[in-house]
């Protein structure tokens, strides 16, 4: 989605929002399915995932996207198999078919069944054949509903709906004034950011917030803890922090607000993002700790120039097989 150029671009990412918002549903009935689960059967969906982390972002160089969806089919897989009954090989041959059938349905490229698309995989090759079997069974299981909406769909959407982004000047002040004084402080805030308040310099803090926004997602996405929460809660997280390490205080602190306001259980969802990343600023204690979220008492480092997020908190399990996988290149401005 290219960045929208007007108070009816603001509206119109608006639309395509709710639009998101209604389809994505909760295709897991049970948010705690995973956390109820043993130990054991945790840490080999997180060495799945750390696999598909591995496979899609760092070797086949795909979108996160991609990543998103493939973990969205695997999840509701073992949910609706009960874990194949534990066959750790089954499970192995699903992760392989949900990143092929992810890759059909997200890039414009897809890695041929075999060796390609299961490179660096940890355990032994599956047939293309065997790949195919088992990916005619996740069609059946899913009842061929492969579509879902993830996180990093709704980040951008999210980012361009705020009034404070709208790239007009001359429109700013009629969706800060819809927004009412949250929008009237995000404006200042955009004054402060981008000097003359140009659509070149706010289109460059856009593209800074998303590119935080999908790294935070990133670094963070073997956490199991993740699974009860929504796409859209999940993305209102890694936004609310994005801003926070990018923005001046005023815009984040706006922008944050708003988010926390519509997403509630964003507020919890920091808390499972928080320990995957370290914010090289002194971040959201002053602006997201004003919103009585309980964040007051966030990691900060002395260093207080540009922010980059570090990897600090994937499980051992994935680690193991995640360490082509460079958070500090992938995540770096």
């Amino acid at each position: 989605m290219p960045p929208l150029e007007s108070h009816g671009g603001h509206q119109e990412a608006q639309e395509v929002l709710d639009t998101l918002l209604l389809r994505q549903g909760r295709d897991i009935t049970d948010p705690l399915w995973l956390l109820t689960q043993t130990d054991n059967l945790v840490d080999i969906r997180s060495t799945l995932v750390g696999w598909l982390r591995k496979a899609i972002i760092a070797h086949h160089q795909c979108s996160i996207t991609t990543l998103e969806h493939a973990i969205n089919l695997l999840d509701r897989f073992l949910f609706k198999t009960g874990f194949l009954a534990g066959r750790v090989r089954e499970m192995e041959l699903a992760a392989v078919a949900t990143f092929s059938l992810a890759a059909k349905m997200e890039e414009v490229y897809v890695p041929s069944l075999g060796d390609e698309l299961q490179a660096g995989a940890p355990w032994q090759r599956f047939r293309p054949a065997a790949i195919e079997l088992m990916e005619w069974a996740v069609l059946k299981t899913l009842t061929w509903r492969l579509a879902c909406v993830t996180a990093s769909d709704l980040v951008q959407p999210m980012l361009e709906a705020s009034p404070a982004f709208c790239s007009q000047a001359g429109s700013l002040p009629a969706a800060a004034a819809a927004a009412g004084p949250l929008g009237a402080a995000a404006a200042r805030g955009l004054a402060e950011s981008t000097g003359d308040g140009s659509l070149e310099r706010r289109e460059r803090l856009g593209a800074r917030v998303r590119k935080k926004a999908f790294g935070l997602l990133l670094a963070s996405v073997t956490d199991p803890a993740l699974t009860q929460y929504k796409a859209s809660e999940v993305a209102a997280a890694s936004l609310a922090l994005a801003v926070d390490s990018i923005c001046p205080e005023s815009l984040a602190c706006s922008i944050q607000a708003s988010l926390l306001a519509r997403y509630p259980e964003a507020a919890t969802c920091l808390h499972v993002l928080l320990p995957h990343v370290t914010l090289r600023r002194a971040p959201a204690t002053a602006a997201i700790g004003r919103l009585g979220t309980g964040m007051a008492a966030l990691p900060a480092s002395p260093a207080a120039a540009d922010t980059e997020v570090e990897s600090s908190g994937d499980s051992p399990a994935a680690k193991r097989y995640c360490r082509a996988v460079s958070p500090t290149s992938v995540l770096e401005l």
